[in-house]
């Protein structure tokens, strides 16, 4: 008609098994496009061979069809198995797209996941996914977005992991471990956002992390001290180039660091979380196992909310504007800190969310710091609900760093989070320790952990 197109039809399923594949043909299962409108998603392909001759897996596809129109459709699947009869034992190739069935283990000699794919769980049944490649296993202009099913995700390689211009989202893993001798990291951006979700990288050689996005769990959750960490395990040298990691973070056996001028490590509002709405009292460190509770230390003591959020509590005093809430009493080791910050206090009105409290950046170098860029735990800013009474900032986190020597001009905030219009309070600083046997060009006023306003 005059005012509306018409859709693409979805791609259909082509199923191959072959001794030898030979030829110079090619495979679709393509959507078709719209006219006006949008296209119609990929189908599916699935060929299994002995062997390939002349045969290029890159001439099948189960390519999403064109748009005019609206939101884009999707890829398909195209998987390729060289086996007649698959024996779990073959190497895998992905083209164009793949939905992860219901097995959770895909431990195989080879898996190439060829450029341009966009992988998926939505047919998840099991809890635990685990990938693993004897060859290098490459992603390259892959899309991969898991947002339910696997609570526990493993990506492995006994040679190497290669990633460039790729995106990777496990918005519903719990554990991630990224597992091999190298790992080259170029553009890619990793997200596991779970609440209390972490993240383990046991890298072999040294880490060049370029062009890397890392974002982590927007609070620390309520299970575990671990929680909401990015970790790098091996005694390596680790290098932030034009990168930024979302996350609090953990190593303690690093052989060198190096974070430039356009990278950031910012654990800003990963700790504990805050108050929502109507007097919701933020959650602190427990007092006796540190994990983040509801009430906890360095929250208010009699809740939150009564004109406005009263602010979290670590390092230095949360802000009150009732006389009526009595702020917390600091908590916590100035030489040697490791607690999250104390969530604020909520506001009035259901939207009136406490920002949460600073989270933990906990490093170790054995050699050379050379630090240019910005690491920071501060706390979030409370939420103005559309009442008189705003929600109030977390506290400031926790910065640890340890390093035989550290140069550059870098710098190093654990502040108090900034408290909601009209009358929400702000979030006390949290604490910042540095030890080093040698000082260099490093300068220590170039630490901040002041209250919020």
């Amino acid at each position: 008609g005059a005012w509306t197109g018409s859709g693409g039809g979805a791609g259909g399923s082509i199923k191959v098994a072959a001794g030898t594949l030979a030829g110079s043909g090619s495979m679709s299962a393509n959507g078709g496009g719209g006219t006006g409108g949008v296209g119609g998603g990929g189908g599916r392909v699935r060929i299994r061979y002995g062997s390939l001759s002349g045969f290029a897996l890159s001439s099948a596809s189960a390519s999403a069809g064109t748009n005019t129109a609206g939101s884009s459709a999707s890829a398909g699947s195209g998987l390729a198995i060289d086996r007649v009869i698959d024996d779990g034992e073959g190497g895998l190739t992905i083209f164009s797209g793949f939905d992860f069935p219901t097995a959770g283990d895909y431990t195989r000699g080879s898996i190439a996941i060829l450029s341009g794919s966009r992988l998926t769980c939505s047919a998840a049944t099991t809890t635990s996914l685990t990938i693993s490649s004897s060859a290098w296993l490459s992603l390259s202009s892959v899309s991969w977005s898991c947002a339910t099913g696997y609570t526990s995700v493993s990506l492995s390689s006994s040679a190497g992991i290669s990633t460039t211009s790729t995106s990777i989202s496990f918005s519903s893993a719990t554990s991630v471990t990224i597992s091999a001798p190298v790992w080259t990291n170029v553009t890619t951006t990793l997200s596991t956002t779970q609440a209390g979700a972490r993240t383990d990288v046991l890298v072999d050689s040294a880490l060049v992390l370029r062009g890397f996005v890392y974002n982590g769990p927007s609070h620390a959750g309520y299970s575990s001290l671990s929680g909401g960490f990015l970790s790098i395990h091996n005694a390596i040298p680790l290098s932030l180039v034009s990168s930024t990691i979302y996350s609090n973070v953990s190593s303690t056996v690093l052989t060198s660091l190096s974070i430039d001028s356009l990278s950031r490590i910012a654990a800003d509002g990963r700790g504990c979380a805050g108050g929502v709405g109507n007097s919701g009292s933020g959650s602190g460190p427990s007092w006796s196992t540190d994990i983040c509770i509801i009430g906890g230390r360095g929250v208010a003591t009699l809740g939150s909310g009564l004109g406005g959020g009263a602010g979290g509590t670590h390092g230095g005093a949360g802000g009150s504007y009732s006389p009526a809430i009595a702020t917390s009493t600091t908590y916590g080791s100035s030489t040697l800190p490791s607690l999250f910050g104390a969530g604020g206090g909520g506001g009035y009105g259901a939207t009136a969310v406490g920002g949460a409290g600073g989270g933990i950046v906990n490093i170790t170098v054995s050699g050379d710091f050379l630090f240019d860029g910005i690491i920071s735990a501060n706390g979030a800013s409370g939420t103005y609900g559309g009442y008189w009474g705003g929600a109030a900032g977390g506290s400031g986190g926790s910065v640890n760093i340890r390093a035989a020597t550290i140069n550059g001009v870098g710098y190093m905030y654990a502040r108090g989070g900034g408290g909601a219009p009209t009358s929400g309070s702000a979030g006390g600083g949290g604490r910042v320790a540095v030890r080093y046997s040698s000082l260099g060009t490093f300068s220590l006023s170039n630490l901040d952990v002041i209250g919020g306003v």
